[in-house]
């Protein structure tokens, strides 16, 4: 009786303590990509936002989305990556008009995307 008390107790322990050190360490990541093209992304800060392709600028590497609330311009570059379904696509597949789901992190005040993601 005393050795299923005390696993009674571990167990109710070990729910308070393991939440609080994951929030410690912020260690919550996720892999995108396969392969060579694998990124390591930090999805503490992870959003995401759906819409319409409004404008896309490679050379300064700015992409705006529009969808029914607001209007925003995300930074790209040579890391981001863009698929349809499971099809890994190049930046130049982007068309003006498009619905995509943009995946983003804010790092220094700029919208960074990792991932545009073509909707069907």
């Amino acid at each position: 009786m005393n050795r299923l008390f005390a696993l009674a107790v571990a167990g109710m322990l070990s729910l308070f303590l393991v939440p609080g050190a994951i929030a410690q360490t912020g260690a919550l990541t996720s892999i995108i990509g396969s392969g060579e093209g694998q990124q390591v992304i930090n999805t503490d800060k992870a959003r995401t936002m759906t819409g319409e392709i409004l404008a896309i600028d490679p050379d300064q590497g700015l992409l705006v989305v529009k969808n029914r609330r607001l209007e925003k311009g995300f930074h790209f570059n040579d890391e981001t990556q863009v698929k349809k379904g499971r099809t890994f696509l190049t930046q130049e597949d982007l068309k003006l008009g498009m619905k995509v789901k943009v995946a983003y992190t804010e790092i220094d005040g700029k919208m960074r995307t990792y991932l545009v993601r073509i909707q069907k």
